[in-house]
């Protein structure tokens, strides 16, 4: 039996661009093809390429055409506006964490404290139903790719918690490195709320 193939485009270069690549050189069952890359950031782009062999594109429209399915690995303040962009073209949609988030008001100087917690609840509930709706008008999938849900610990848990009719307590979740790897996980516009967004989210989703 012939072996299906798969066609990956990665949107972004920055350090959860690599360990996708890296992910999807360990895919078994499935042959896949790396198509490329596109990145805002030519620069930056073309070193990714270049070191890993990979076309790289000169806009995210020709990225898309050329996958069938497309990993989101920009900063979350872009992840809705391109998972949207690819549902509508009917691509399989991969979303780096967080999904999404509120990206404060629009100015340079917005700090988390110009608006109320219901107020960003509400954006970033928008937001997430703006792209559920994608997907529901595409042929494609929308995945989220938070890795502690699939941790076989967790998945356990959850098998566990499914027979047995229990509830969950209480969770403890740790993370054991320095921070974040983008630059643009200081600012609100680009990341939505710090480490507690950024990180918190593992446990959350683990929870939920």
């Amino acid at each position: 039996m012939a072996q299906k193939s798969l066609r990956a485009g990665l949107v972004g270069t920055g350090f959860a661009a690599a360990f996708h690549y890296e992910a999807l050189r360990r895919v078994t069952g499935v042959k896949v093809e790396v198509a490329g890359v596109y990145a805002i950031d030519r620069e930056m782009a073309r070193a990714f390429g270049t070191q890993r062999e990979l076309r790289v594109f000169d806009s995210l429209e020709a990225l898309m055409e050329a996958s069938d399915v497309v990993h989101v690995l920009v900063p979350p303040s872009a992840h809705e506006q391109v998972t949207v962009a690819a549902l509508a073209k009917d691509k399989h949609v991969i979303v780096e964490k967080p999904l999404t988030g509120y990206f404060g008001d629009g100015s340079e100087s917005f700090r988390g404290d110009t608006c109320s917690k219901q107020a960003a609840l509400d954006h970033a509930l928008a937001s997430t139903d703006r792209i559920l709706q994608a997907e529901k008008r595409s042929k494609g999938r929308l995945f989220y790719a938070e890795n502690w849900v699939y941790m076989p610990a967790v998945q356990k848990e959850r098998e566990i918690v499914e027979k047995t009719g229990a509830q969950i307590l209480w969770i403890h979740g740790e993370q054991a490195h320095s921070g974040s790897h983008a630059k643009t996980y200081a600012y609100w516009k680009f990341s939505g709320g710090g480490v507690m967004i950024g990180k918190g989210c593992h446990p959350l989703s683990a929870a939920l």
